[in-house]
């Protein structure tokens, strides 16, 4: 599954809890195309997407601190995005988690079938091969 879409299989990669570049260390010894590592990659925004707010709302904070009116409004707004960053960061990591896994489930089980099926046929032709001698 994952040997034909190398899109996904990037994608999910980038999108869990794993270093950055041990993911591109052993994405480069794989046989994913350029093509689909950098589009895989690109999932990663999604990611980038919510530090980038997590980061603009910490500085708005600071700019916005000058009454304690405006002080406090802008706390609660700060804890509450800062909970939303986290909350879909660890959703998003889970989701890809389970993703791959259910992924990974599935290739081993059409690795086992097949395995299967290759012991199968060659006792079937050691089977011949002896009523023929």
């Amino acid at each position: 599954m994952f040997v034909t879409n190398g899109i996904l299989f990037v994608a999910l990669l980038r999108l869990m809890w794993i270093p950055y570049g041990l993911v591109s260390y052993m994405l480069g010894v794989t046989s994913i195309s350029l093509l689909d590592y950098m589009i895989g990659t690109s999932a990663i925004i999604v990611m980038i997407s919510l530090y980038v707010l997590l980061g603009c709302t910490i500085y708005q904070a600071e700019e916005d601190s000058e009454n304690e009116q405006t002080r406090k409004q802008t706390i609660i707004i700060l804890v509450v995005e800062i909970a939303f960053t986290i909350v879909v960061t660890i959703i998003i990591g889970i989701w890809a988690t389970r993703i791959f896994n259910s992924r990974y489930e599935e290739i081993e089980k059409e690795e086992q079938s097949k395995m299967l099926s290759l012991e199968e046929e060659s006792k079937s032709l050691m089977k011949e091969n002896s009523k023929e001698d």
